[in-house]
């Protein structure tokens, strides 16, 4: 006999009602799928789904179904064994695209419209890929003595000083060849000026003998030097983070491990070759200014380029040579956008900091 007040059973019966149904995705299972996404993270077209289904049934590939789903293209098969067939087949089809094998959940449009979806499961019951990636503060560090050096170098042929710049790496020398030792010191001082939040030394620069002549040695600080650490791990953090939804992973883990390291955890990608070349790819970022005052041409016939200059090749195979020193670099970036509108063709809008706090924008 019931012993309890109806409200009480009507509220049981609500509760195990509405976890059923939340429940119900998880009972459908998964598709093997691909996904298929563009490199430079903007929706893929329309027009991508008549080629793809044009492609496939060609080939004799079947398949499930082929939709858009948010930003990318999603092709879902019933057998393991077509998806890798179709992956063979369209790997390389698609120029500026990114495939990732994925499993898809296998929901009807019905509950899909609910807006309900299935529990993400970990690496631990669900399979996946499991990446550590090492940042490399060392390679970052000559980066930024070279950044320096170039810098010191435009600096000091504009105050007439004759110098000698060389590295070890983890500092820059200073020799004096030609100049005021007070001057030249000012100049380096220049290259990380105190500011008002922080009256630690960023540079440590020493006044040394070298073969005779008066010379400074120019090392950054442990603040400094923690600083570009952190900013090298939150930068390929980012990175990082951004490539991974290229692959169309749902609750991956993109976090902070140690002092350099990066833990990613891409629960049901079944092609770790495929997501580690999408995960490692490098790219360094610099805009530099074109030389107007030589000749490319003359550079490239004779080998030689001008000392403030090097010697590059454009989209055509034309040579150009463009300023040593660059304008602006990824980390100077802030934030950058495209668009367009009725009268003017596309554009990019890049935003970024060169002097903290003065920010400048371009469009290009």
């Amino acid at each position: 006999m019931n012993r309890y007040p109806n409200w009480v059973n009507w509220l049981t019966l609500i509760i195990v009602v509405a976890g059923f149904i939340i429940a119900l995705p998880n009972v459908y299972g998964d598709d093997p799928a691909i996904y298929i996404a563009r490199d430079d993270g903007n929706p893929v077209a329309e027009g991508l789904l008549p080629e793809v289904r044009a492609g496939l049934n060609n080939a004799g590939i079947q398949y499930s179904s082929l939709e858009i789903d948010g930003p990318a293209a999603i092709v879902r098969f019933s057998d393991i064994n077509e998806q890798l067939r179709a992956n063979e087949l369209l790997a390389n089809a698609f120029e500026g695209h990114s495939l990732a094998l994925t499993l898809a959940p296998r929901i009807p449009p019905w509950l899909a419209w609910t807006g309900l979806k299935p529990m993400s499961l970990g690496l631990d019951l669900r399979g996946g890929v499991h990446f550590v990636f090492q940042v490399e503060f060392d390679e970052a560090m000559q980066q930024l003595l070279a950044n320096y050096q170039d810098t010191l170098e435009t600096d000091f042929r504009e105050a007439g000083i004759r110098t000698a710049i060389t590295t070890d790496g983890k500092a820059l020398t200073v020799t004096i060849i030609d100049g005021d030792p007070d001057a030249t010191e000012e100049i380096i001082d220049d290259l990380e000026p105190a500011t008002a939040l922080s009256t630690t030394p960023r540079l440590i620069v020493q006044r040394v003998d070298s073969g005779g002549r008066v010379a400074f040695r120019v090392e950054p600080s442990e603040v400094l030097v923690r600083e570009r650490q952190d900013f090298a791990i939150d930068q390929n953090t980012l990175t990082l983070r951004n490539r991974v939804n290229e692959l169309g992973v749902a609750e991956p883990v993109v976090q902070r491990q140690g002092l350099n390291q990066i833990l990613v955890e891409l629960p049901g990608v079944q092609d770790p070759r495929r997501a580690k070349e999408i995960l490692g790819a490098t790219a360094t970022l610099e805009y530099r200014a074109v030389d107007t005052e030589n000749d490319a041409s003359e550079a490239e016939r004779t080998k030689r380029e001008p000392f403030c200059c090097e010697l590059y090749h454009d989209e055509n195979g034309l040579p150009i040579l463009l300023q040593r020193r660059p304008i602006v670099t990824g980390e100077n970036v802030i934030d950058a956008t495209t668009g367009t509108d009725r009268y003017n063709p596309p554009a990019r809008e890049v935003v970024w900091e060169l002097v903290d706090p003065e920010v400048h924008s371009e469009v290009l």
